[in-house]
């Protein structure tokens, strides 16, 4: 079982990523006063195709779950 803190350690590893590329695909919003995050995955990018994949969450137990395993699933590594 994943934590809050695993998952921003991952919501960074990975925006660091899309930086070091500057592929731009992948977009979070956390809303610390509410306790939700918003995740938008660009499969090809942002601009080169307007295919993406949402998932909002609400950051309780299993909301950390499927926000990890939705950002790590879609990792390239």
């Amino acid at each position: 079982m994943k934590t809050q803190q695993e998952l921003f350690e991952l919501l960074s590893e990975t925006v660091l990523e899309d930086k070091a590329t500057g592929r731009k695909r992948w977009f979070f919003s956390y809303s610390g006063h509410v306790n939700k995050l918003s995740i938008t995955y660009y499969e090809f990018g942002w601009g080169t195709e307007e295919r993406h994949v949402d998932c909002d969450v609400k950051l309780t137990v299993e909301g950390v779950q499927e926000a990890y395993w939705f950002i790590n699933n879609r990792l390239k590594k």
